[in-house]
């Protein structure tokens, strides 16, 4: 329950068992083929993973990886240097204050250097190839500056002062289409 894998032709993978104890809102499958997992749960693969956890490409917990979070994580993106930036309701994050955002180093532990954060929830993200995070929810601020439910950060986390969409409500879903073009979905008109 709550997390399930299906083969090619659409059939369940009964072997892959991770077993969350609750709700699961985002996944995020690294290059070596590790699958990063946030929501509300609380335990993943019969460990305590409070909201984030990762398992083994068979389902397994990946036992190396322990950074948890206070509260709802919503939205994970691996960045090509195998950093995990992640996104939700949270203020702790690998035992590191961080508002709503943050990131860990590909082992899980705090990137200190990344101090972004929103002033309300993060909903969606998306890694860019060059770096850059593009960051969508129900914040007025992020990283300090103005931006109203959609902003970009640089690698460093600093706000990308060029780009301002401002979207009058929540963004909820974000993609990139291989043109570069943004995708944005959510209840703004």
């Amino acid at each position: 329950q709550y997390l399930g894998r299906l083969n090619a032709d659409g059939s369940v993978d009964s072997t892959f068992k991770p077993g969350p104890n609750y709700t699961v809102y985002s996944l995020a499958v690294q290059g070596d083929g590790r699958i990063v997992v946030g929501g509300d749960f609380t335990s993943l693969g019969g460990g305590s993973r409070p909201y984030l956890g990762r398992l083994n490409s068979d389902g397994s917990l990946d036992v190396g990886f322990d950074s948890g979070a206070n509260s709802s994580v919503y939205a994970l993106a691996v960045q090509a240097d195998g950093k995990i930036v992640v996104g939700g309701s949270f203020n702790t994050l690998a035992g590191a204050g961080r508002s709503y955002l943050g990131r860990v180093n590909a082992d899980g532990k705090i990137d200190a250097g990344f101090t972004a954060g929103a002033d309300n929830n993060v909903m969606s993200l998306v890694a860019q190839a060059d770096g850059d995070v593009l960051v969508g929810g129900y914040f007025s601020t992020l990283s300090g500056l103005p931006r109203r439910n959609l902003g970009r950060l640089n690698p460093d986390g600093t706000p990308d002062l060029n780009f301002d969409p401002s979207p009058d409500a929540g963004v909820y879903a974000l993609t990139l289409q291989q043109d570069g073009r943004l995708l944005v979905g959510g209840s703004f008109s």
